[in-house]
């Protein structure tokens, strides 16, 4: 079955460059859709990007000392990703992402944003605004590798002012026959019950952003899309391998 789902995935996705995200209805209007530019190819000097929204180049590992209470317990941490997330409201914010933690550092992970988390494929990091003091994210998401139902939250966010972001994954791309169940290929974000983004992971990548949402709101988004984007880990590899595929059949 998996396999059939992968190749009745393949034959949707042929000639698509990047298709869209089966998201809330509330993202057909007053959203800009973005493509994303530098995901792919060469990551040296990587820099992301999409309509106005930028980054500075993308570190791998933290070459400087950061001390951030969340993200430095993690030090041993496989993957270590940071960079600077510019939007088009000129604000920016330091981005700290961590990723397949060591098995001794799992219950660390345990109480933090009032869940109980059992699941090694985890993503967490910080978010720090630059022109807002003390008022910084921290993001969570789990179980990235999930095949669950559509519309199942799998992690979040929050400020230190208590505004929370919720993270759903999203398995489905439009078109796509309901019964098919795929790992998570993109992530939607909700704040007071409105969805107010969205990001894709497949091929080069793709960003929506609610076009009435403060400037505070789109930085945290498109921070949480970059950090997505640019990270590594077995479901990226299964998303690369599907890629693989659709370029050779083109």
């Amino acid at each position: 079955m998996k396999n059939l789902a992968i190749f009745s995935l393949l034959l949707l996705l042929v000639g698509c460059k990047s298709p869209n995200l089966l998201l809330s209805p509330e993202l057909k209007s007053n959203t800009t859709v973005f493509d994303v530019k530098g995901r792919q190819g060469w990551q040296f000097n990587q820099v992301i990007s999409y309509g106005d929204y930028s980054t500075s180049k993308i570190k791998r590992g933290w070459t400087t000392k950061v001390e951030i209470p969340f993200v430095v317990k993690f030090k041993n941490a496989h993957e270590k990703l940071s960079f600077t997330q510019y939007t088009a409201e000129k604000l920016q914010a330091d981005v700290y992402a961590i990723g397949k933690f060591e098995n001794s550092e799992l219950p660390l992970l345990r109480g933090f944003l009032n869940y109980s988390l059992d699941y090694k494929n985890t993503f967490a990091g910080t978010i720090i605004p630059f022109d807002v003091s003390g008022n910084y994210w921290d993001f969570i998401i789990y179980n990235m590798e999930s095949r669950m139902s559509d519309n199942k939250v799998c992690g979040n966010a929050k400020d230190q002012n208590g505004n929370e972001i919720l993270i759903r994954g999203v398995n489905q791309v439009e078109g796509q026959a309901n019964w098919m169940q795929m790992e998570f290929i993109g992530f939607e974000f909700f704040l007071n019950g409105q969805s107010v983004g969205a990001v894709s992971c497949l091929n080069d990548g793709r960003v929506w952003m609610r076009d009435d949402i403060s400037p505070e709101i789109k930085l945290a988004v498109s921070s949480m899309s970059t950090a997505l984007l640019v990270r590594h880990n077995l479901t990226d590899n299964h998303n690369q391998s599907v890629i693989q595929i659709i370029n050779k059949t083109k």
